[in-house]
């Protein structure tokens, strides 16, 4: 794992860019996000799939046969010997029928016929060759035709879908980071607290040594001292899970010498982030609205299937018989008058009731609650929406006033310490001041985190995750 430090070094043209975009970098190259996007591959196969399901097909028959029944004619109870090999190539379709071209060729063996029955030929062995061209279109039936429309909503649905786990796990990866940050700036706190704390131990030391203070501002400020201590080490476990999180996720090393390179300002939505205050595109509801569509497809085609079908059946076939396999292969294909012509109409008329209601009640059961899902779920996010665009309103404003609290506070820290020195007031109140300014700082960084879980919860509901980590900066 290479530590973030090394990267910078070896690459002097990110130095202006922010520590947050070099992770992000990491990010979009880790096996974490590559094992999300062979997803979308997959969508796109199976969109493929779907719109080909009804491609060319050749068949391929052999058939050997040796018969000898009792027949009604002469001719027909002789037993006979046949090898026959056919082809069929044929294309089914969503919307335009099925077409299909046929050929076969037989081989009759009649060298146990007792008796000529064959005016034409006088050899044992004649060829046959069989052509034949057949279409098939359905006329009232369309569940075919609405299988293609279910396979371009279920490929939207699938992109839709692929598209909010990206999202999410874009969003979940800001999260992490955050939240390390905001381990690190505290831990960079409560450090610089620690040093000011040791400091103040030392000062106190030498002014009881000197008689100018009590032995009980000298436990004070150890007591304070070791309350400091006591909460880096708190924070340190917290903090180790944080970083090795990001650590693991784009596989850089941040070891405790690199925090220095965090540094984290306030950066006002309106300034910053003006495209997540645009009128809302929620992706979730498109998904919800795909879902909704298929379940209205699947109960048209419930009832196509449920309906009566009416089926055009047409097919065109030569054939010919000749002592030679290639004369009757060309008679097959000749102007010869010998053909077959047949067109048919098959209606068929579904007359069981049960099953069918029942598959019925249940598609209509799962589109109610799909159309009840969606008109939930954008309520929802409505509510989320103006919530969020509230709070970091709120979130901005809280900001603005601490900043002016920690500005305060730090010049009654100052003054104190100039009073204590002095005589002027006690130790107390000068900690407590110290106490002030210190909670002061912590409360912005805390305010600070909670202001960019709302940019970055508001940016995955509207859509505009990416956008938002295209453009964040420390």
């Amino acid at each position: 794992m290479k530590p973030l430090i090394l990267l910078i070094l070896l690459f002097p043209s990110y130095s202006n860019a922010s520590l947050f975009q070099k992770i992000y970098q990491g990010y979009q190259a880790s096996d974490r996000l590559k094992e999300i996007e062979l997803n979308q591959k997959f969508t796109e196969l199976d969109y493929v799939i779907g719109k080909k399901q009804y491609d060319w097909t050749l068949d391929t028959t052999f058939q050997f046969q040796d018969s000898f029944l009792e027949a009604l004619f002469a001719f027909q109870g002789q037993k006979t010997v046949t090898e026959s090999l056919g082809f069929t190539l044929s294309r089914p379709s969503y919307k335009y029928g099925t077409f299909s071209i046929s050929n076969t060729q037989t081989i009759y063996d009649l060298s146990n016929w007792t008796a000529s029955n064959l005016n034409s030929f006088t050899s044992e062995q004649i060829f046959q060759s069989r052509n034949s061209l057949s279409y098939e279109y359905e006329f009232l039936n369309k569940s075919l035709q609405i299988d293609w429309e279910i396979v371009h909503i279920q490929n939207l649905a699938n992109k839709t879908q692929d598209r909010l786990r990206t999202e999410q796990d874009h969003y979940d990866f800001f999260t992490a980071y955050v939240t390390a940050k905001h381990k690190i700036q505290l831990h960079k706190l409560y450090k610089e607290f620690e040093k000011r704390a040791k400091d103040r131990v030392s000062q106190i030391s030498r002014r009881v040594r000197d008689g100018l203070s009590r032995n009980v501002d000298l436990d004070q400020a150890r007591l304070s001292l070791i309350n400091q201590q006591e909460t880096i080490v708190t924070n340190k476990s917290e903090l180790r899970l944080a970083v090795a999180t990001i650590e693991d996720i784009v596989g850089i090393s941040l070891p405790e010498k690199d925090y220095k390179l965090v540094n984290w300002s306030f950066k006002p939505a309106q300034k910053n982030y003006p495209f997540l205050l645009d009128q809302p595109d929620f992706v979730e509801l498109k998904n919800l609205k795909a879902q909704n569509e298929l379940a209205e497809a699947n109960i048209k085609k419930a009832d196509e299937n449920s309906d009566s079908s009416l089926t055009l059946n047409l097919s065109y076939t030569k054939n010919s018989f000749d002592e030679e396999s290639s004369q009757a292969l060309a008679d097959s294909v000749g102007p010869s008058p010998r053909d077959e012509k047949i067109v048919s109409l098959n209606y068929t008329l579904p007359i069981g009731v049960s099953r069918r209601d029942a598959v019925k009640e249940k598609l209509v059961l799962q589109r109610n609650m799909t159309r009840l899902n969606l008109k939930n779920r954008e309520s929802d996010l409505k509510v989320r929406h103006r919530v969020l665009l509230e709070n970091i309103e709120r979130f901005e404003s809280a900001i603005k006033l601490i900043n002016n609290k920690v500005n305060v506070a730090q010049r009654v820290v100052k003054e104190n310490k100039r009073l204590y020195l002095r005589g002027q007031i006690t130790f107390e109140e000068s900690l407590r001041a110290e106490e002030t300014w210190i909670q002061a700082r912590i409360s912005k960084v805390n305010m600070l985190l909670a202001l960019e879980n709302a940019f970055s919860e508001l940016a995955l509901i509207t859509g505009e995750i990416k956008p938002f980590l295209r453009d964040y900066r420390d």
